[in-house]
């Protein structure tokens, strides 16, 4: 304490660490800017990113949103092993408690690990104590199901009045039908879930998933419209959310049916030749 150099020292520590936080979110942003590009404007956006975070490394490395957030950039940078260890960290600095297990399971899931975030959700539904907060853990668990049979034991622990909930129910209960070959009760339950996203507020995944459900009563209905019609949705949908990669897989895949049917029936129709 009484060395004048060592004082100055903390001094300027303490003057600089004020950065810490900015730079943290300017990190944060650099992530999710390269989210949204593609092929070497996402890896260098993504090498900034990384810049940013090991520049704070050494004040904020053992911080939860330091851990979290260049976890992800290691994840986007195909350094996943190295990604997952700040993950552990993170958790293990938190106990493993149904809070920081549902944050990694929803990161995990995003980035393409669909096993590893269902272990995490399943861990974090055990332990999670209140009955709300089970049903939304449940409801992230029912989005990286091992199958149909899967997703709907998950999907009816979820909220059962959720509007959203009703919808995915309706139709992974029409799935299993189609699969099942019960066509009466697959068009009935694609119809049902069809009707509920489509009485959602309009956005682009309410759009995308009624979309879905119409694109599905195709094949059990024989009705291009109803293609069309899901089409049409996929195409309203996209500039909304024009960096989710796979609303535009749903879209360039729709694309596709729609040229074979254009081809097919002889003429254009209203929306497929949009795409």
């Amino acid at each position: 304490q009484r060395d004048a150099g060592l004082q100055r020292v903390r001094e300027d520590l303490s003057a600089q660490a004020s950065v810490v936080p900015v730079a943290l979110d300017l990190g944060m942003v650099r992530l999710r800017r390269a989210q949204g590009m593609q092929g070497e404007a996402r890896k260098g956006e993504l090498e900034a990113a990384e810049k940013v975070f090991l520049s704070v490394k050494g004040i904020a490395g053992e911080s939860d949103k330091f851990r979290v957030f260049y976890g992800q950039v290691l994840y986007w940078l195909g350094r996943s092993e190295e990604g997952r260890k700040l993950f552990d960290e993170y958790l293990d600095a938190n106990k493993r408690n149904p809070e920081s297990l549902v944050s990694v399971a929803g990161i995990l899931r995003e980035v393409g690990d669909f096993s590893a975030a269902g272990k995490m959700a399943e861990e974090a539904y055990e332990k999670e104590k209140d009955p709300a907060k089970r049903q939304s853990v449940a409801r992230l668990r029912a989005l990286v199901p091992s199958d149909l049979d899967d997703r709907v034991v998950w999907l009816e622990r979820s909220n059962p009045s959720d509007p959203a909930t009703k919808a995915s129910l309706a139709e992974v209960r029409g799935h299993k039908a189609f699969r099942d070959g019960r066509m009466k009760e697959a068009e009935a339950e694609y119809r049902q879930a069809a009707a509920l996203y489509e009485g959602m507020p309009k956005n682009a995944s309410t759009l995308n998933n009624a979309a879905l459900a119409h694109l599905s009563l195709f094949p059990v209905t024989g009705d291009p419209a109803e293609y069309r019609r899901g089409a049409a949705m996929l195409e309203e949908a996209v500039p909304l959310a024009p960096s989710d990669s796979v609303l535009l897989y749903n879209a360039a895949h729709t694309k596709t049916g729609c040229a074979v049917l254009d081809l097919t029936e002889g003429v254009a129709g209203p929306y497929c030749t949009k795409l």
